[in-house]
């Protein structure tokens, strides 16, 4: 499976709620900027099959959806938490 990890240290800071908004906004982006490189190979490369494109491409789907909610949570507990 391809993983498109966060960074352990804001990984942590998401669990405690104490995430910095820029350091959750530029983890967002280097996510698609990571995604977008592994749709770059897999345009790239000079022989694929049907299978393996659609593996690929779900998992990165998948690891992004899964990031993106887990921001999204991140998120709004830090402004449920600062009300």
């Amino acid at each position: 499976m391809i993983h498109l990890g966060l960074r352990t240290n804001l990984v942590k800071q998401l669990c405690k709620g104490t995430a910095d908004p820029e350091d959750i906004r530029s983890a967002m982006f280097d996510q698609n900027r990571m995604a977008l490189g592994y749709l770059q190979n897999l345009a790239n490369a000079d022989t694929l099959n049907k299978e393996e494109v659609q593996r690929m491409t779900e998992e990165i789907a998948t690891m992004l959806r899964i990031h993106i909610e887990a921001l999204h949570e991140a998120l709004h507990s830090k402004l449920e938490g600062s009300r």
